[in-house]
């Protein structure tokens, strides 16, 4: 989305987004090319979005959690 708009010269004055969404968001806002977030993305996606069994349900945030904290290092 962010990519056509862009293309269409359709100026962005606000973005809002939720889990992934938020993630990519704040990439454009921090003034990451949408080339360097799709290459991200695309490295760590099978890092964090599998699933894993959950006790309380159907799977939890473990690999998310554990890949945001190395990254911080």
């Amino acid at each position: 989305m962010l990519r056509v708009l862009g293309e269409a010269g359709i100026p962005i004055d606000c973005v809002a987004g939720t889990s992934v969404g938020a993630f990519d968001r704040a990439g454009y806002c921090a003034g990451a090319s949408l080339e360097k977030m799709q290459e991200i993305g695309a490295l760590t996606a099978s890092r964090i979005l599998a699933l894993d069994a959950s006790w309380l349900g159907l799977a939890t945030n473990q690999r998310m959690e554990k890949y945001l904290r190395a990254s911080h290092r």
